[in-house]
């Protein structure tokens, strides 16, 4: 055999979309190719087109080794990109496909993400790569972004990012003091709405920050000791700085070199370098009151002023301005800073004290003039003032205002102050030092260097294992022919290919014709994926989504050619639905080994185990009627008449094969190697330890590029719609693909929506009512048009993920369930049969993360019902605070070392021993 070739490691940087966001990651790949790696540098469409604007008049500014790619970005050609939330709310949905694609295709292994791309971390789930994240501020802002929940507890901050006292903040001694009033999620957002939104991001967010393999910032040991200590595994390789011989890769504006040769001209240490960074904004009495501090100190100055820096500020102005300038400063659209900086010329930097800039100025020894903006300036300009001391406070007046004086004052106290020199000087050699060869910072890079080949090269060695032996790796998957197991069976099959396992996925005729016409509209099939299928053994005439007729006539219909499917492709293990623990029995008659799925609930299958026991007990008899209405107390605790085969059964014939079938094919158990859950163990461990071979992997979920096993086609409109929508505002209202509601029932949930006042997303599949006509659905959509949308089929896991999401009206079903938990939705419960009342009891009994929705005396859930639950549950702040706690533990337990993925690994390995 020829040997492999060498390993090219690969990695992807997905920066925010903002200049000071994308300018130190690119800095960062050029180091990363400077040692050997090949980068993917992710932009959106519209900022790729600017820096490739910029770059216009440059030649060789990006090195072979990195590759400009972008996605759209979510929003319109003319939408307002300074807009930070409105930007950050759109680009998950916009881009996280098209980035899944690209990782699958090229074998990308590493991503490097933005702090403010978090929801990048979801690929480590689902595509298995090795995700560490890239804070582009400071560490002792990482810390207070972690020290929130503790702000909240202590009464700071309420829950909706107002400040209640106004009190210093200071972590540990070798931190920077910060008002409340100036914490970056206060001042980040001028409205209650979106401080409410910001600080709830950063609760759901900060344990994924925490778990992160690690968080690469642009900072050093030295001048952070404090923060590092609070945060582990924060890995400081700054300060980052773009090679001096590539002048423009990552500006979005064209820099003005001839400011470089206005410098040279100048005297040392003479010059004010004025630069307030990307978002900035000043009114003109700021602008006037900045132009003519300048000119009454009497000093050179380089001032930038960018395209949108100021309103109301026309060419006019500016042309006047500089002519009154003309001879003692000089004006540029966009600077070369850290060449500026590096300027012998320069004296001080009046800056807005972004992150970058701190850095910037830090390592070349330039004192701050400091006029902080929003976010995590005020926090850097303490650093600056108060614990390094390399700068000054420009104050403004009682009307907001810095006044001329002021910047005059100012500038004379500062270049006067030799102690701020002779410190910025120390802290200059501190960080040249750090990044040198035998530095701190410099050694760290190496550390993450080394982290990544190591892993990548782990990585390609379990590839060629699993190439070598790819014709024996044959899995066979079987699921129930229902929506709400073929969706979880198929995201397993995604998860084993990933792995390079080949899958035969059996579908019956009906199901595999639905499947297929769906994808034909919105979807794709892997490689790895072969769809099959043999007939259900029902009739043209019947209906091929009576559960209860299916379950009796699939054993005969399907054992046969199952048999006859795996003798001829020599399969060895096959994945059976736990509804299909018939086909146990071929590993008797074939000799093949047998993994069961459940596709409910740890607790749902533990009752399954003990129906004979509850029998037994006298809480059924065998034919499946309740004898004793009490509760049942195994996990989580059910009235008896709500057992999932009491409930499933419509009749009592049907309640009784339902009870016999369940005691028949338990018998067979003992043949499973395993049963795979959908479930992990944080939330399922009481019920899991009554199951002694059960084996959890959930959260499942769907690759974000598109899943492949939906009988309908999903709308993916509704995903613009809720892009329209307020973040925490949308009822999602869906109830699987099951559920029937009679005409009475329909009219209340439909008038509910509506008296709700609250903005909302239905699916109303094809089937789930009888008796409403297309003409009345027609009629209520254009009466909601406007406050809600009804579509028919939908993308589920995306719409549950949209941050426009405020809660999740459900029947309960398993998947359902289990999604909203990993998206952190509370939920409305409103269940239909089988396992479903299991399941709301978990969410409002165990978790108690939803509540439950009452019938009347008729059986009906009213409007009013519906009202004022909606009321009562988007009100509960514990509720949502304990669904963000659960999304925290769902989505640890499926990344790189948590339970869930641990466990895949095992049955991984297990289905390896063909």
């Amino acid at each position: 055999m020829a040997p492999s070739p060498p390993l090219q490691p690969h990695v992807m940087v997905v920066p925010f979309p903002a200049q000071g966001h994308v300018m130190p990651l690119m800095e960062l790949s050029h180091r990363l190719v400077d040692l050997g790696f090949e980068v993917d540098f992710v932009h959106t469409d519209f900022n790729r087109d600017r820096v490739l604007n910029a770059m216009a008049d440059e030649t060789g500014a990006i090195p072979d080794g990195i590759h400009m790619v972008s996605f759209p970005d979510g929003m319109d050609r003319d939408g307002d990109r300074a807009d930070i939330a409105k930007l950050g709310a759109g680009l998950r949905a916009a881009m996280i496909g098209g980035i899944e694609e690209m990782i699958r295709s090229e074998g990308i292994r590493w991503v490097i993400a933005d702090v403010s791309m978090i929801w990048v971390v979801e690929l480590a789930a689902t595509l298995g790569v090795h995700v560490a994240l890239f804070s582009t501020f400071s560490v002792a802002v990482l810390a207070l972004r972690m020290h929130v929940p503790n702000m909240l507890e202590d009464g700071i901050l309420d829950e909706c990012g107002n400040v209640m006292r106004n009190e210093m903040i200071r972590l540990s001694p070798m931190m920077p003091p910060i008002e409340a009033a100036e914490l970056p999620w206060v001042t980040l957002s001028g409205t209650p709405e979106g401080r409410r939104t910001i600080i709830q991001i950063l609760l759901r967010s900060n344990p994924t920050i925490l778990s992160a393999e690690a968080i690469i910032c642009n900072t050093f040991q030295d001048i952070e000791q404090g923060a590092l200590a609070l945060v582990p595994n924060a890995l400081p390789v700054g300060p980052l700085e773009a090679p001096a011989a590539l002048r423009s890769a990552g500006h979005f504006w064209p820099e003005d070199p001839n400011c470089l040769a206005w410098l040279d001209e100048q005297q040392a240490c003479s010059v004010i370098y004025v630069a307030f960074g990307s978002f900035t904004i000043f009114d003109m009495a700021r602008v006037q009151e900045l132009a003519n501090g300048l000119m009454l100190v009497g000093r050179p100055f380089l001032w930038v002023i960018r395209q949108n820096f100021a309103n109301g500020v026309g060419e006019g102005w500016l042309e006047g301005f500089r002519r009154r300038a003309s001879g003692k400063g000089m004006i540029v659209a966009w600077a070369p800073q850290q060449r500026v900086l590096s300027h012998p010329s320069i004296a001080c930097f009046v800056s807005h004290c972004g992150w970058n800039s701190t850095m910037e100025g830090l390592r070349h020894g330039v004192p701050f003039l400091c006029w902080p903006y929003f976010a995590d300036q005020c926090c850097n300009q303490s650093y600056i003032c108060n614990v390094w001391g390399t700068g000054v406070k420009l104050q403004a007046d009682e009307q907001g205002v810095v006044t001329k004086e002021e910047i005059k004052n100012k500038v004379d106290q500062l270049l006067d102050d030799k102690e701020i020199k002779a410190r910025a000087a120390k802290w200059k050699n501190a960080a040249c030092t750090s990044t040198a060869e035998g530095g701190s910072s410099h050694e760290n890079l190496l550390k993450f260097m080394m982290h990544g080949q190591i892993l990548l090269a782990i990585d390609h060695s379990k590839k060629t294992a699993v190439m070598a032996t790819a014709t024996q790796l044959h899995v066979m998957v079987l699921p129930f022919p229902a929506q709400g197991h073929v969706i979880p069976l198929m995201e397993l099959s995604h998860r084993l290919v990933d792995q390079g396992f080949k899958i035969d996925f059996v579908n019956t005729e009906f199901n595999h014709n639905r499947v297929l016409k769906a994808l034909a509209e919105t979807g794709t099939i892997p490689d790895g994926i072969q769809m099959l299928s043999i007939p259900d053994g029902l009739g043209p005439a019947d209906n091929h989504m009576d559960i209860g007729k299916l379950v009796q006539v699939l054993p005969a219909a399907m054992f046969s050619p199952l048999e006859n499917m795996i003798r001829s492709k020599k399969i060895k293990w096959v994945i059976a639905d736990v509804s299909m623990s018939w086909a146990l029995e071929l590993a008797t008659t074939v000799g093949v080994r047998i993994a069961l799925f459940s596709t409910y609930s740890a607790a749902a299958f533990a009752l399954r185990r003990s129906l004979p026991k509850l029998i037994e007990d006298d809480f059924l008899d065998e034919t499946g009627n309740v004898k004793r209405h009490e509760m049942v107390q195994l996990t989580p605790p059910i009235d008896s008449s709500e057992i999932p085969w009491v409930s499933l059964g419509s009749t009592q014939e049907r309640r009784r094969y339902n009870i016999q079938n369940v005691i028949k094919t338990n018998r067979l158990m003992p043949l499973a190697e395993m049963v795979i859950c959908n479930t992990f163990r944080e939330i399922e461990s009481e019920a899991l330890v009554l199951l002694s071979n059960a084996l959890p992997v959930g959260p499942l979920v769907a690759p974000t590029s598109g899943s492949t096993g939906h009988f309908l086609p999903e709308d993916l409109t509704c995903l613009t719609w809720l892009d329209a929508q307020a973040p925490n505002s949308v009822i999602y209202v869906a109830f699987g693909s099951s559920t029937i509601f009679d005409v009475a029932q329909f009219h209340e949930l439909a008038n509910g929506l509506a008296l709700s006042g609250k903005p909302f997303l239905w699916v109303v599949r094809p089937n789930f009512t009888n008796g409403i006509q297309e003409d009345w659905l027609n009629a209520y959509k254009d009466h909601v048009k406007g406050k809600g949308l009804v579509i028919s089929w939908a993308p589920q896991q995306k719409i549950l993920s949209h941050p426009s999401i405020a809660c999740f009206m459900s029947h309960c079903g398993w998947n359902s369930t289990m999604e909203g938990l990993l998206h952190g939705v509370p939920f409305l419960c409103w269940p239909y049969f089988s396992d479903q009342f299991c399941n709301q009891s978990y969410m409002c009994n165990v978790w108690k993360t939803g509540i439950k929705l009452c019938r009347d005396k008729e059986g009906v859930v009213t409007q009013e019902e519906i009202k004022n639950k909606v009321e009562q549950l988007l009100g509960d702040h514990k509720i949502k605070e304990r669904a963000a706690t659960l999304k925290t533990t769902a989505r640890a337990s499926i990344r790189e070392g948590g339970s869930s993925h641990q466990n895949f690994l095992k049955f991984v390995n297990l289905l390896r021993e063909q």
